[in-house]
């Protein structure tokens, strides 16, 4: 059973999942703010402050002294750069100048593994290389106040880490940098920062942090400053203890979520405007925005980790309710609005009794790239009004789905993403003489394509290929945009150019590979070639019937083979059988 399946049935029994039951009995309901707008104890705001001025002592040494004191360093044109430490000094202060020059860069692993615990670094240092400090005996660091990005794992499993002083002018701070400092309780970020990147402190130990908020000017006034990725903070004593991670705002009513805590059931406020960082979701919880004035997100607002068949790998589910957005959720987010009607932010989805066939409202003109993730096997796209839509390149991201009517909508590119592997059929209303047509298309299903009558990479690679002919298709580059009837002339969504070339080359492209058509994979493309609707009429000249004729004469030459195809498929396709009986 689907998380849609539970959700559809939630209202009328209560023969639940446990994980779910144990949701409703344990979550806390929180409003952010009480009726006296006083801050709710189990939501955590930054302090509002500024990091302490720190100064770092000078020292210059001559080369000889540098040496002897297990400075290892190499020189430039007008500076030094420290390569390593190999001294006996558990404190170490890092020279300024060596030789007369000046030190202004340190490299990469300089005092990995070993015996060192606390350093500084005077202001020359401008630059500092990768897992410089990746030892568990650091306890202390000070960087200069020149330094504008700490790298990728520069702390990384620095468990002893207990005090930093970043630069004041520091900028970036990179991927799991400080990831598993558990002894790093708390850390003061300097005015300058502009991003810190994922999991930048994930399984650190810290229990708060503080940043200038009044003094900061975002970046092209974005809202998040520099915490767009709440993923930086996951796993720590921070997301454990609180139920949400907010932002101090600049202006009223206005709420930046930074991450959200598990099993939170959270009502934001009446007339509210919500703004949802990178991966600040990752965790059960119900959050409530129908009360809300607007919801922006930072994609993804809600964390996917996806396995090699692109399907979600999920152990919680996430309800939000009423959103005003554009934004496409995954397919492992549910979501309601006060109708009980599931919403998906660009498309609104209702359901059959069988919860496998949807009716899909889209709103809007645009149906954006991956957007279209409901879980259906059968779909029927719906407008909310008679204006056109694109489908833009992908859209259509449904790894369950075997037939979909697209109406009269179109795409502009490939619809289809390559996990609509069970794709089987496409409809959709053409207009030529104003007289509208419904066209049907068939589609060779992935898993009688292939090597073997079963499901097989193969097979997938080959409808891949056949599903890139459901695109936009101009007689001429000038008619790609006119300004009535859809935006679209008769005749310019389906490319049966594609298929042709496949079938003639006897072969695939795909995925730097060439996979060769056996006769049991063109008989099954020809067969669904002549049941799919004819389109003639789109063509002045030639082409389409004559190429008809090509799918005709080879399923003539190869008749009995046919049948003994169709005869191994009967059970799981039996038209196939039925189109031939005619057709002899």
């Amino acid at each position: 059973m689907g998380l849609r399946d539970i959700f559809s049935k939630q209202k009328q029994t209560n023969d639940l999942p446990e994980h779910i039951i144990n949701h409703h009995q344990t979550a806390e309901k929180l409003n952010i703010f009480g009726q006296d707008m006083e801050r709710q104890e189990r939501v955590y705001y930054p302090d509002n402050k500024s990091p302490k001025e720190v100064s770092v002592k000078k020292i210059e040494l001559t080369e000889k002294e540098a040496v002897r004191l297990g400075w290892s360093f190499r020189k430039k044109s007008k500076s030094v750069r420290i390569t390593n430490y190999h001294g006996k000094e558990t404190s170490v202060i890092v020279p300024c100048k060596i030789g007369g020059m000046k030190v202004n860069e340190i490299g990469d692993k300089c005092f990995f593994q070993t015996d060192v615990e606390d350093v500084e670094m005077p202001s020359e240092i401008a630059k500092i290389g990768n897992d410089i400090f990746n030892c568990k005996i650091i306890k202390r660091v000070i960087f200069s106040d020149v330094i504008r990005f700490i790298p990728e794992k520069t702390f990384s499993l620095a468990r002893n880490l207990c005090e930093v002083h970043l630069p004041y002018h520091l900028n970036v701070i990179g991927k799991r940098a400080f990831y598993a400092c558990k002894a790093l309780k708390y850390i003061e970020f300097p005015d300058h920062i502009t991003s810190i990147e994922e999991q930048a402190f994930y399984s650190s130990g810290l229990e708060g942090f503080s940043f200038n908020f009044e003094k900061h000017k975002p970046i092209y006034k974005n809202p998040f400053f520099a915490f767009k990725d709440g993923s930086a903070f996951y796993a720590t004593p921070i997301q454990q203890k609180y139920r949400m991670i907010l932002i101090p705002p600049k202006e009223k009513n206005t709420f930046i979520v930074l991450t959200v805590g598990n099993r939170s059931d959270i009502v934001f406020p009446n007339e509210s405007n919500i703004y949802m960082a990178k991966n600040s979701v990752n965790t059960t919880c119900r959050l409530d925005f129908s009360k809300c004035h607007s919801v922006d997100f930072i994609q993804p607002v809600f964390r996917q980790d996806k396995d090699p068949f692109g399907s979600y790998c999920c152990e919680y589910f996430c309800t939000v309710e009423g959103v005003g957005t554009e934004y496409a959720f995954p397919l492992f987010v549910d979501t309601y609005n006060r109708q009980g009607d599931s919403y998906n932010g660009t498309y609104q989805i209702k359901w059959d009794n069988s919860h496998t066939n949807a009716d899909v409202h889209i709103h809007g003109r645009n149906l954006l790239p991956w957007s279209l993730e409901t879980g259906a096997e059968k779909i029927r796209l719906q407008p909310e009004s008679d204006w056109y839509m694109d489908i833009h390149k992908y859209a259509i991201n449904e790894k369950n789905l075997k037939s979909i009517d697209l109406g009269d909508f179109k795409g502009i590119d490939e619809i289809f993403s390559p996990v609509c592997a069970k794709l089987h059929y496409v409809s959709w209303n053409e207009r030529s003489h104003f007289n509208p047509i419904k066209i049907e298309k068939y589609v060779t299903p992935s898993d009688i394509l292939g090597e073997n009558i079963s499901y097989n990479w193969m097979g997938r690679y080959i409808h891949q290929a056949l599903l890139q002919a459901f695109r936009y298709f101009p007689d001429q580059p000038a008619t790609y945009r006119t300004p009535v009837y859809y935006n679209y002339r008769s005749g310019d969504f389906f490319d049966q150019t594609v298929i042709d070339r496949i079938f003639k080359a006897n072969q695939v492209e795909s995925h730097n590979m060439t996979i060769p058509l056996k006769r049991k994979d063109k008989i099954l493309i020809a067969i669904d070639i002549l049941r799919s609707t004819r389109l003639d009429y789109r063509y002045k000249n030639k082409t389409c019937c004559e190429e008809r004729e090509m799918y005709e004469k080879y399923l003539r030459e190869h008749i009995h083979c046919a049948e003994r195809v169709c005869n191994k498929i009967y059970d799981r396709y039996p038209e196939y059988a039925e189109f031939l009986m005619q057709f002899e």
